[in-house]
């Protein structure tokens, strides 16, 4: 009964955490993608799942849905308007014409996608910036799929870093006890640091990435 107990108070934490990340955004929603497949059988199996609350959780993931919607029509039109004007070309050469290593562009990069990724969220973040970095990198021998899993880690990266980050407030409001902000991002700092050290073995063993993809395309 104590097992079948703890059970179901995990279950309501995981309930709550799936409402609270609908809330935070789309990011955030994305990365507790099984929570609210779990806290919906679990609605059904408690009896709590009425109409009225169904119809406010369609109403929510209508929301969320028109925002990443609007965020990816906003970049697609973003992107083009670079293209036609010519400002991808511009950028690129410029930053191309710094003349520094490879790995220095990269420095910028994750520096660039961090500091970003604290106060914006991560699909508006790649649709902003890899129109003009992705020609910058892939002129340095970036495989394009490499870059896209680095670009992914570092966004998801930046919606934990302090002073903002996004996903950490989502934490914060789904936690059982009473937590402050400083505590949550004490406590998500060995993962962020594992983090980091994840994006040092991708650099240098770029296979970790690349491999399946490759296997698979011949």
């Amino acid at each position: 009964m104590a097992a079948a107990s703890t059970c179901w108070r995990a279950c309501g934490l995981i309930s709550r955490r799936s409402r609270t990340s609908r809330s935070a955004g789309p990011s955030a929603g994305a990365r507790f993608t099984a929570c609210p497949a779990s806290a919906f059988l679990i609605a059904l199996v408690k009896r709590k799942l009425g109409l009225g609350t169904l119809t406010e959780v369609l109403k929510e993931a209508a929301v969320t849905t028109s925002v990443i919607f609007i965020i990816v029509v906003g970049g697609m039109l973003f992107a083009r308007f670079l293209t036609y004007s010519g400002l991808v070309d511009i950028i690129s050469n410029a930053l191309l014409s710094l003349g520094t290593g490879k790995y220095t562009y990269l420095i910028g990069y994750v520096v660039l996608f961090t500091i970003l990724g604290c106060f914006i969220e991560p699909i508006a973040i790649m649709v902003m910036t890899l129109p003009i970095m992705y020609p910058v990198m892939a002129a340095q021998g970036f495989d394009p799929i490499w870059l896209g899993v680095v670009s992914v880690k570092l966004a998801e990266i930046g919606v934990l870093t302090p002073p903002v980050g996004l996903n950490v407030f989502v934490v914060k409001s789904s936690s059982p006890v009473p937590v402050t902000l400083g505590q949550v991002f004490t406590g998500v700092m060995p993962f962020i640091a594992m983090d980091f050290l994840s994006l040092v073995l991708y650099v240098i063993f770029p296979g970790m990435i690349t491999w399946l993809p490759n296997l698979m395309s011949k």
